[in-house]
């Protein structure tokens, strides 16, 4: 039975904790940002359960203001049902990463997260920083966000640099390049 050394494991949660509270600190772009980096923290983690170790840092420091929502929807009696849906949702959602060792895994971690039935609370997403690289690109940023993390895996040093230089290239120019869209006549 592997077991996971307390204090590696402990930073590793520690270190997916610290991106998660990221989303916590208002309306801005932290959040998104910090969440692309939950994919290479993750993927540096030996061992599956040291990747579910982290990837639970950061859903349960993320989503703690559930417990809240619960009991701001059902009334302040409702406790213990909003700790039990953080930490369900926490659970459920920090369990795909356990694929993530590899670039399909992490693929895979991306679409159990984003898609039904995982994906109906699939908050704090990596996929969220697609429009905070590459706004208005719609499902090309989204792919080349995708691109983003096969290439974050890829064996050559050079080669793994190099496409990163080119995806960033392309997130600069898009953010560069980017107008806020007008909105339609008369609306309010």
């Amino acid at each position: 039975m592997a077991r996971i050394d307390v204090p590696h494991g402990l930073g590793a949660f520690v270190a997916g904790a610290l991106l998660g509270c990221c989303w916590l600190l208002g309306d801005g772009l932290l959040g998104p940002l910090a969440s692309f980096v939950l994919v290479p923290l993750v993927a540096a983690q030996r061992g599956s359960r040291k990747r579910w170790v982290t990837a639970l840092g950061y859903y349960s420091a993320g989503s703690v203001p559930v417990v809240a929502a619960v009991m701001g929807y059902w009334g302040a009696d409702h406790a213990a049902l909003g700790v039990a849906a953080w930490l369900g949702s926490s659970l459920l959602l920090s369990a795909p990463w356990t694929l993530a060792g590899r670039w399909p895994g992490a693929l895979g971690a991306l679409a159990l997260t984003a898609l039904p039935p995982l994906g109906v609370i699939g908050w704090l997403s990596p996929l969220n920083a697609a429009g905070v690289f590459f706004p208005g690109l719609s499902w090309i940023g989204l792919g080349l966000l995708c691109f983003g993390f096969v290439a974050m895996y890829a064996s050559a040093h050079r080669r793994r640099i190099a496409m990163l230089t080119v995806i960033g290239a392309i997130a600069i120019a898009s953010n560069l390049l980017y107008g806020e869209p007008s909105p339609p006549s008369g609306w309010t």
